[in-house]
């Protein structure tokens, strides 16, 4: 009896999670909850305003999340200014996380979320999951991290948009 019970609040849980509905592209990016910055915080009282922003929601404990550092490492030498940086939010605390960077350089802006509220507002339900935010405050990619690639951030830098058809998956407008 207890497994059938337990069978039907994963198959719930399941359904949930497959039912929850992204954040539909060209919307507006829902506000960056930050408790604390674990690195050196971007400059600026907002320091979001007016600028692109990869927002990654990552983990210690999650194998992807780690394996995607190296890859989210070089985005950012390669791309971080003044007008696009690159965050890594948690919602895992100060001292597991703090630990854990003493292990594996993160070059992105990592910061804690304020008791979740950014990745309820952002509908995370698995990670890794990356958004790329306008300068105007609009999301217009989002996925995992290693779909995130330099020919996509090329064509956005140069065009000021995203592509109409990448190699890479995303998703269309609705």
């Amino acid at each position: 009896m207890k497994k059938l019970a337990t069978l039907a609040i994963l198959f719930v849980f399941t359904l949930s999670l497959l039912n929850a509905k992204n954040l539909p592209l060209g919307s507006s990016a829902p506000t960056i909850n930050i408790s604390e910055w674990l690195t050196e915080a971007p400059d600026g009282d907002n320091p979001f305003q007016g600028k692109t922003v990869v927002l990654e929601f990552w983990a210690t404990w999650c194998g992807p999340c780690v394996k995607a550092i190296p890859h989210l490492n070089s985005l950012v030498d390669k791309y971080q200014s003044d007008d696009l940086i690159f965050v890594s939010i948690t919602k895992e605390n100060k001292s597991k996380v703090t630990s854990f960077m003493k292990k594996k350089e993160m070059k992105a802006y990592v910061a804690l979320d304020d008791k979740g509220k950014t990745n309820s507002a952002y509908r995370i339900r698995a990670i890794p999951k990356a958004y790329i935010i306008s300068p105007e405050g609009k999301i217009i990619w989002d996925g995992h991290p290693f779909n995130l690639s330099d020919q996509l951030l090329d064509y956005y830098l140069e065009h000021k948009e995203m592509p109409k058809n990448t190699s890479a998956p995303t998703r269309k407008k609705k």
